[in-house]
């Protein structure tokens, strides 16, 4: 479950951020817990430290009566001007992505762990140069240096 009933003002969610096929979707299930019908459904990713964004629309069109439940995959796509390198809560499981989702009930908030094997794209190389000049173009503010204990590195130029 990533919104419970009473965060979700009646609305529960359950799903997960995966890959399938070389496609990034956001496979949701939500449950209607209210005693009224819910409709007017949206949902926004906050800018996060994969880039990940929705690119479809979440349950449009939909009205959910009380008890019922509708299932979707809203696709993904990554975009460079949706990353956000600031340090965000720790999740179990993968990268945070705080979460917005509106229904007629309200805007509920929650965040979600992005696997970083869902995050990555699969059979993509980068040469070293075009590496290396990306790193030195970006802006000190969003650069991060940690020393890690017990790792050994070779030449990096090899």
């Amino acid at each position: 479950e990533i919104l419970g009933a009473v965060a979700g003002k009646g609305l529960v969610l359950r799903g997960k951020i995966l890959q399938e096929g070389g496609t990034l979707r956001y496979a949701i299930a939500a449950t209607n817990k209210t005693q009224g019908p819910l409709s007017g459904f949206a949902l926004q990713l906050n800018k996060n430290a994969v880039g990940i964004t929705s690119s479809g629309a979440f349950l449009e069109g939909v009205t959910l009566g009380p008890g019922q439940s509708q299932t979707t995959a809203i696709p993904l796509t990554v975009s460079q001007d949706r990353i956000d390198v600031k340090p965000l809560p720790q999740t179990a499981g993968g990268v945070a992505v705080q979460v917005a989702v509106k229904s007629s009930a309200g805007v509920a908030y929650f965040t979600d762990a992005v696997p970083l094997s869902s995050a990555l794209q699969q059979g993509v190389t980068l040469a070293q140069g075009d590496y290396l000049s990306q790193w030195q173009a970006m802006a000190a503010d969003r650069q991060s240096v940690r020393e890690v204990a017990g790792v050994s590195g070779g030449d990096v130029d090899k």
